[in-house]
């Protein structure tokens, strides 16, 4: 004998109450600090007022407990609306605060219709009595008022969700997701039992079964939020697939006529089982898999985002760096005008001096001068020196490239430097080869003032013998070289000296010190840089302190 319907509502309320307490409770109690566990609590608690209201309200036999409980119904349908509102949007979006004018206008437009539906009939006017309980009846435009704000604000939540969805993290994605997959739920069962039954076939028999059905919004919410991190989608609607088929293979199992049937009807159920286990746990597979797969993702994006900081600070840095370069050079700039110009003037005046154009001087304040017009040539050759260092440190070509005759300018250089190897004392040699000697693309001026530095060094450091200056033609690698020697028999070099002979530091060793100590040990690196500068090569070899030293460079020969 089939139930009576009020006996199936009041058990299905039951049941209701019994599950969402246990929804609410499990929420809680997974985090009951979280304001989203909270929330969702207050709206657990409001959708069972809701469906309890509709039950009492439905089979009252008592007209004006029956408006009252419908009154009381339609209220805590709004507050569930309301507490969604706060759970969904304000919390779970984290949109709290950040549209005030909006929060207003909602809380404002609810709290009117909950005065008018409360203390007022212009909404919920009356009962009556029908054929399976008590019948609402409307206001004139009591429907209108109540329903049309409703699904406004039902439609304002889901647009909002969606428009959200796409900015969510991954895990909030899946609560999202059992939002949609509850919502549509309630609007299927709304659609069949409040709107289809009562309209089409004209029956409000299973009405109250369309606010039963919000039972399964708080479900696949709370399971959304203790669960989210555990499961997805898939795996719920394969476990409820799954589950319900083996009911129905179970059910189908129990009516079997006979042995046989139990078998067959007994091994599909176990295949069914078995199968049904492997689906649900291949889907968990895959979710982790792509979970990986995300985690990956984001990791990469993250590092991604640190090259492209990186990248960022590496080009500010450069130009950072070119900005000083370029105030360097402006500052060499500046220094060459502002040493080198008046310095240029005093040596003029000083040669004006000496040679009689301000009249006759006596031969004491002659010497003097002379003694200052030598010492602002070597001020003026000391600056030019650290210009043409400041210059090529900025990497800035500083070499004027043409035809040259090598052996020219090695005699010049001799010429220059023998009167330094006359008062030491020490011979200064320049051996060239016979015949024609091919000319070389250099910048002349540079080049004699490196083969001057190499020569008026060794010059300096040798106090016995003397130096020798060669020049000589060899071929290496199919390609003609000229090579240029300078050789004598000085202090020498220790290993990691002529490692270092060329450094920058501008340091000289202890040996050279006692030997020339106004010594600079800038001129080998600036012989050394214009050599490199004309694409040449410079090396230098030694036995030893004592044993003299020697310079090696090779100048391409113009093809």
């Amino acid at each position: 004998m089939p139930l009576e319907l009020e006996t199936i509502n009041k058990l299905t309320v039951l049941f209701i109450n019994a599950f969402g307490i246990f929804l609410g409770s499990w929420v809680l109690m997974a985090s009951w600090k979280t304001q989203l566990n909270r929330r969702f609590a207050i709206m657990t608690v409001t959708g069972l007022l809701w469906v309890n209201f509709a039950y009492l309200a439905f089979f009252s036999k008592d007209p004006s407990w029956s408006l009252f409980w419908y009154k009381m119904n339609a209220i805590s349908a709004l507050l569930t609306a309301l507490s969604f509102y706060s759970f969904c949007i304000l919390t779970f979006l984290k949109e709290e605060k950040k549209h005030p004018i909006l929060d207003r206008v909602i809380l404002i437009t609810f709290f009117i219709i909950i005065i008018l539906t409360g203390f007022t009939n212009i909404i919920l006017k009356d009962v009556k009595m029908g054929e399976f309980g008590m019948e609402l009846i409307y206001g004139n435009f009591g429907a209108i008022l109540y329903y049309i704000p409703s699904l406004f604000f039902l439609l304002l939540i889901i647009i909002w969700l969606i428009k959200k969805y796409f900015i969510l993290s991954p895990q909030e994605k899946i609560i999202a997701q059992y939002f949609f997959i509850g919502n549509i739920l309630w609007i299927i069962f709304n659609t069949i039992f409040n709107i289809f039954f009562p309209l089409i076939l004209h029956s409000v028999k299973y009405q109250h079964f369309g606010d039963y059905s919000v039972i399964l919004f708080l479900f696949f919410t709370a399971y959304a939020i203790v669960k989210r991190q555990l499961f997805g989608i898939k795996v719920v609607l394969a476990q409820l697939f799954v589950g319900l088929i083996v009911v129905l293979l179970f059910v189908d199992f129990l009516t079997s006529a006979s042995i046989f049937e139990y078998i067959w009807k007994g091994a599909v159920l176990v295949g069914f089982t078995f199968f049904g286990w492997l689906l649900i746990k291949s889907i968990k597979w895959e979710i982790k898999q792509r979970e990986e797969i995300d985690r990956y993702a984001k990791e990469l994006a993250q590092a991604k985002e640190r090259v492209e900081a990186a990248y960022v600070v590496e080009k500010k840095a450069k130009e950072e760096l070119e900005h000083i370069d370029e105030a360097k050079s402006q500052f060499v700039m500046a220094t060459q005008h502002h040493l080198r110009t008046p310095l240029t003037a005093l040596k003029g005046y000083l040669s004006m001096a000496l040679e009689g154009d301000f009249g006759e001087i006596s031969q004491t304040l002659k010497e003097k001068l002379g003694f200052c017009f030598e010492s602002t040539n070597r001020l003026i050759k000391l600056i030019n020196e650290f210009l043409d260092i400041s210059k090529l440190q900025l990497g800035r070509d500083i070499l004027e490239i043409k035809e040259a005759s090598i052996p020219e300018i090695l005699q010049d250089v001799i010429v220059e430097v023998k009167p330094e190897a006359d008062k030491k004392g020490v011979y200064l040699t320049l051996t060239l080869p016979e015949g024609n000697i091919p000319l070389a693309m250099v910048d002349s001026i540079k080049l004699r003032e490196a083969l001057y530095n190499l020569t008026d060094n060794a010059v300096k450091y040798t106090e016995k013998g003397g130096v020798k200056v060669e020049l000589s033609v060899f071929n290496k690698d199919e390609k003609d070289f000229l090579l240029i020697t300078v050789t004598d028999t000085g202090i020498g070099m220790s290993a990691e000296e002529v490692k270092n002979v060329f450094g920058r530091q501008f340091e000289r060793g202890k040996e050279a010190q006692k030997v020339y100590a106004l010594g600079r040990g800038i001129g080998l690196y600036i012989a050394a840089s214009i050599i490199r500068a004309h694409k040449a090569v410079i090396r230098a070899e030694s036995g030893g302190h004592g044993k003299g030293s020697s310079f090696y460079i090779e100048l391409p020969i113009k093809q």
